[in-house]
C-alpha cells in the first residue's frame, strides 16, 4: 500500500460558539452547576468512555487534516510558588516537640476547576503540587483561565471510522483565538452555557495529596480523587510512600488538553443536523492505493521454469505428423481411442466430427451391468468369455443393460 495525498474539498459541521444554557442546570442561591443539561449528558458519557468523535458525511475518503474554526477555550496561565515545610520543628533542648511535631504537615498536590455565575464565560483550573524529593521548600503553583472563544484547531478527518478529532501533534498553545465570545449571565433559573462543562471536569479531575507527620512511623499520605494516585512519582523500592521526599508530576498541560477536548466534543454534537453549522474548508487527503510492484528476479525465475516445463512436454508431441489426419484432445475421440464399448464402429480411424454425427443421439445410463460383453441381464449367473463368473461392475452403457445398484453390493474393479 501506497499513500496518495490529494488536495480536497470537506464539509464539517462544527458550532463556532456554544448555544446558551446548553451543558448545566444550576441550582441553590449560589446558581451552582448541580446537574447536565440533557443534549449534555451523551456527551459526558462518551467522553468519559473516550469514545470517537463521530461525524458523517464529510466528503472525506480516507484520512484528512484542516482547520477549522469550533467553540473552544482561549487560555492564559500564570506560575507561582508557595512555601512549605514537612521537617518537623526542633525544640530548645534540640528535640522534636511531639506536639508540634504532629501538627507539621503540607497539600502537596492539587487540582481543581472553578466556575462561577457573576463570570459565566470563564472557567479556572488550580494546580499545586512538590515536584523534588525536598522536605522544604517551595510547592509549585499554576492558575489557568479558560475564557470562552472561538477557535481555530488543526483537526484529522477519518472516513473509515467516521469520526474527527483534533490533531495529537498540537495542543491548546496552538489553538489560534478568533475571537473571545461574550456568554449571557446565569441565573438560578436559566441553564448554564459552561457551567456543565466545569462541572464535568470538576468532578472527573479535583484531587488532593496531604503529607503530615505521624511519629515513629514517618509520613501518612491522605488521597482524594484520582489524580494525584495518577502523578505521584514513586521511587522503585517504594521508600518515598511514608517519607517527605514522595514528589508529584506536573498535570497542567494533560488536564488543558482534556479540557480541551471536550469543548471540541460539546462542539461537534451542537452542531448536529444544523446545516448552517456546516463549514467547507480545504484539506489534505491521504489515501492508502494498493500499488504492484514486478520483482524481476522472480519474473526470470518463473519465464525460465515455464519455458523448461514447454520443453519437457515438448518431445512427446514428436511424430503427430505420422497420425494420418488431424486429432484432438477431445474426450469422445480420446474414448475411441481406447476403444471403449459405446464408441465401437467400423471405423475406428473417424475423426471426432464424425463420431458425433454416429453416436451423438445414443442413449446411455451409467448403474450396473454384468458381462455386457454377453448381452446377459444383471440377473443372470452366466460366464464371462473369459471363463470367469460374471462380474457386477459400474459402468456407462446401454439403458437396457443397466439398473440400479442395491444397496451393500460390492463391485469388481477390473
Amino acid at each position: 500500500m501506497r499513500p496518495q495525498v490529494t488536495p480536497v474539498s470537506i464539509s464539517v459541521p462544527l458550532a463556532q460558539e456554544l448555544p446558551d444554557g446548553y451543558t448545566g442546570l444550576l441550582s441553590g442561591r449560589g446558581a451552582v452547576p448541580a446537574l447536565f443539561g440533557p443534549e449534555f449528558v451523551p456527551i459526558v458519557r462518551s467522553y468519559n468512555n473516550q469514545v470517537d468523535i463521530g461525524i458523517n458525511s464529510t466528503g472525506c475518503n480516507g484520512r484528512c487534516r484542516t482547520t477549522v474554526k469550533a467553540a473552544g477555550f482561549a487560555v492564559n496561565c500564570s506560575s507561582s510558588t508557595a512555601p512549605f515545610s514537612l521537617e518537623p520543628p526542633l525544640g530548645e533542648d534540640g528535640f522534636f516537640s511531639v506536639g508540634k511535631a504532629m501538627e507539621t504537615n503540607a497539600t502537596v498536590f492539587m487540582t481543581s476547576f472553578a466556575w462561577e455565575s457573576k463570570e459565566p464565560g470563564t472557567i479556572n483550573m488550580n494546580v499545586q503540587y512538590k515536584g523534588d524529593h525536598a522536605c522544604k521548600g517551595e510547592l509549585t503553583v499554576r492558575n489557568c483561565t479558560l475564557r470562552a472563544a472561538t477557535t481555530k484547531y488543526k483537526v484529522l478527518v477519518n472516513s473509515n471510522r467516521s469520526a474527527i478529532n483534533i490533531d495529537p501533534d498540537t495542543t491548546i498553545h496552538n489553538d489560534v483565538v478568533d475571537r473571545i465570545l461574550r456568554v449571557a449571565g446565569d441565573s438560578v433559573t436559566e441553564p448554564s452555557t459552561l457551567g456543565g462543562i466545569w462541572l464535568a471536569l470538576n468532578n472527573k479531575f479535583r484531587s488532593t495529596a496531604h503529607l503530615r507527620f505521624i511519629g515513629a512511623r514517618g509520613y501518612e499520605l491522605v488521597t482524594t480523587g484520582a489524580t494525584a494516585i495518577e502523578y505521584a512519582l514513586v521511587g522503585a523500592n517504594h521508600s518515598d510512600l511514608n517519607n517527605c521526599t514522595l514528589k508529584f508530576g506536573d498535570p497542567t498541560e494533560q488536564l488543558l488538553a482534556l479540557a480541551r477536548e471536550l469543548i471540541f466534543r460539546t462542539a461537534v454534537a451542537a452542531a448536529a443536523g444544523n446545516d448552517s453549522q456546516v463549514q467547507t474548508v480545504q484539506a489534505i487527503q491521504v489515501r492508502d492505493r494498493a500499488v504492484y510492484e514486478s520483482n524481476m528476479l522472480f519474473l526470470a525465475l518463473a519465464t525460465a521454469a515455464t519455458a523448461l516445463g514447454t520443453l519437457a512436454v515438448l518431445p512427446t508431441f514428436y511424430g503427430y505428423w505420422t497420425l494420418g489426419r488431424t486429432t484432438s484432445l477431445s474426450p469422445i475421440e480420446t474414448a475411441k481411442a481406447f476403444n471403449a464399448p459405446l464408441l465401437r464402429s467400423p471405423d475406428s480411424n473417424a475423426e471426432v466430427d464424425e463420431l458425433l454425427d454416429r453416436i451423438g443421439g445414443r442413449r446411455v445410463r451409467y448403474g450396473m451391468v454384468t458381462c455386457k460383453d454377453q448381452g446377459a441381464h444383471p440377473n443372470d449367473e452366466a460366464m464371462s468369455s473369459s471363463g470367469h463368473p460374471c462380474e457386477r461392475r459400474l459402468e456407462m452403457a446401454n439403458p437396457d443393460h443397466v439398473r440400479s445398484p442395491p444397496v451393500g453390493e460390492v463391485f469388481s474393479g477390473y
